[in-house]
């Protein structure tokens, strides 16, 4: 987190950027410092948050001690795992994200490969994190690239007593069987969801069965390709990433103080008005003037977006500098369009 001026002042020109990551062109911490340049080059005080919904980027909203565990990807490779330590409410807390344990690291998965990827590692990466002398894990969900319903990361952890809390941060409020509704995105073939399908389905019954939990009824048990489900089966709690995130980092009181607000993500679609990171800023916003930045838009997500947050206005960097621009220089595609607005 950062401060081009005192978060504390109300002043005319003073501006919020609070950007989310462009999945594969530039994280939120780059798209934040971009924006900031443009608006301070034209006079506007700004302060800058990291932000996420409980996906990528999660981690680094919080302040802290980051160390490293090992633990495997969804593949099975090992390879080193950031935790950050943080001090909450003065009790030491293990932050991680499952993005960064179970994430994309391959480009084009197979079908194959997709329907077995496993979240075992995020079990692995939570009895790793026990070692750290820890009052309680909070995990952010999303960004995965599972779609094993969770059972990787409930067999690691079924029978384990631990000594610490588990608060789950969900990028979704989808229903447990809702995550078959990310199975395709994630490289499971159209011929295959059925697979994802009846997986889901017998997951279901088996942590009702097994933990007398219904995670079917339990909002954001979808996220993660189902590992929401097999955390709240184990008795961890469900909470909404991006009102966690706020919590920490204050931003909706410095929204709604603002003169202008900068938000935005990689691609703007229907994903965008369920909870997501700019609708969040938008209903915090109230009468402040939100400008929205993404890469391209679906017209139709578009739409129901104005009908709801009029004083919102959606900027295109595909429209105004062309497809290859946008995906490969982002930053500098924002910089260069708050400047001129």
């Amino acid at each position: 987190m950062s401060d081009s001026g005192s978060a504390g002042s109300v002043v005319k020109r003073h501006a919020v950027v609070a950007m989310d990551k462009f999945r594969g062109s530039a994280d939120a911490m780059q798209m934040n410092e971009a924006v900031a340049r443009g608006l301070e080059s034209c006079g506007w005080l700004v302060t800058t948050r990291l932000i996420s919904d409980g996906g990528e980027g999660f981690r680094n909203c919080f302040e802290g001690d980051v160390v490293s565990i090992m633990a495997p990807d969804a593949y099975g490779t090992m390879h080193p795992v950031p935790i950050t330590i943080s001090l909450i409410n003065e009790k030491r807390v293990a932050v991680l994200e499952a993005a960064e344990i179970v994430g994309y690291t391959k480009l084009a998965p197979t079908s194959r490969e997709a329907i077995e990827a496993s979240s075992s590692g995020v079990g692995i990466a939570l009895l790793e994190a026990e070692k750290l002398s820890i009052s309680s894990v909070l995990i952010g969900l999303g960004g995965s690239s599972t779609s094993d319903g969770g059972r990787g990361c409930f067999e690691i952890l079924q029978g384990k007593k631990l000594s610490f809390d588990i608060v789950v941060a969900t990028d979704i409020r989808a229903s447990f069987s809702g995550a078959i509704k990310y199975a395709k995105q994630k490289g499971v073939a159209e011929d295959d969801l059925w697979i994802i399908e009846d997986r889901l389905s017998q997951l279901s019954k088996f942590y009702s069965d097994e933990c007398k939990v219904d995670v079917e009824f339990i909002e954001g048990t979808g996220a993660a390709g189902g590992i929401g489900g097999a955390l709240a089966a184990l008795g961890a709690e469900l909470r909404d990433g991006y009102v966690i995130v706020t919590e920490a980092t204050g931003l909706d009181s410095l929204v709604q103080s603002a003169g202008l607000v900068v938000t935005g993500e990689g691609r703007f679609d229907f994903g965008s008005l369920e909870g997501k990171v700019v609708s969040g800023i938008c209903s915090s916003s109230n009468t402040t003037p939100v400008v929205v930045l993404c890469g391209e838009y679906d017209d139709e997500a578009v739409k129901l977006f104005s009908l709801k947050y009029p004083k919102a206005r959606i900027v295109s960097f595909t429209e105004r500098f062309g497809i290859e621009q946008s995906l490969n220089f982002p930053a500098l595609c924002a910089e260069e369009i708050v400047k001129e607005l």
